[in-house]
C-alpha cells in the first residue's frame, strides 16, 4: 500500500502520488505518532493540469495540501501542522512569483501568498511558512490572517530551507 519513492534532491525524503498519498500520509502521520514525534512541515506538489500563472489552485479549499492538512489533523489532532507557502508548486512556470511580461510581479504574488497562507489556516494548519522572497509578504500574510480570524495560525519566514528569521504570533 505504501507506494512512495525517494526524493534524489534530499537525502530522507519521499513523496507520493494521489489518489494513494493521502492514505499514505495516514499510515506515515500514524507511524510518526508511535515515534512520539509532534510535528510535519508538508509541501505540495501539483497535478500540471491544476498549475496556472496565479497558483489558484493553491487556496482551493478541496485542494491537495488542504486536505492533507485535515488528513493530518484527523489522523492526530494533537500533531502540529507546518505547511510551506510558495507559488512554485502551483506556477506553469515553476516560478514562486506570478510572471507577466518577463517580470515577476511582487504585489499580486504577495495577495496570492495571502489567500494561500489564510486557506492553510484554515483547514487545520498551526503554522504557515512562506518560502518565497517576496518583499513585504510576512506583514501582508500577518494582516490577512488576522483579518480571517485565523489567529491560531502561526508565521515563519523561511527565506531560504535553513533559517528561520521570525515567528509573529497574535
Amino acid at each position: 500500500r505504501r507506494r512512495h519513492t525517494r526524493c534524489a534532491d534530499v537525502t530522507g525524503v519521499q513523496t507520493c502520488a494521489l489518489p494513494i498519498c493521502l492514505d499514505v500520509l495516514e499510515d506515515e502521520i500514524q507511524e510518526l505518532t508511535t515515534l512520539k514525534l509532534k510535528a510535519v512541515l508538508l509541501f505540495a506538489k501539483t497535478d500540471d493540469a491544476k498549475k496556472d500563472n496565479e497558483g489558484v489552485e493553491s487556496w482551493n479549499p478541496d485542494g491537495l495540501m488542504q486536505r492533507a492538512i485535515k488528513t493530518v489533523k484527523a489522523t492526530n489532532s494533537e500533531m502540529l501542522v507546518l505547511t510551506d507557502v510558495a507559488l512554485d508548486p502551483f506556477s506553469i512556470y515553476g516560478h514562486d512569483g506570478i510572471v507577466a511580461g518577463g517580470k515577476v510581479l511582487n504585489d499580486p504574488t504577495v495577495e496570492a501568498l495571502c489567500k494561500m497562507s489564510v486557506s492553510h489556516a484554515r483547514a487545520g494548519a498551526d503554522l504557515v511558512a512562506p518560502s518565497d522572497m517576496m518583499d513585504g509578504r510576512i506583514i501582508e500574510i500577518r494582516k490577512a490572517l488576522d483579518r480571517s480570524e485565523e489567529h491560531t495560525s502561526e508565521l515563519q519566514s523561511r527565506p531560504h530551507i535553513s533559517y528561520a528569521v521570525f515567528c509573529l504570533k497574535k
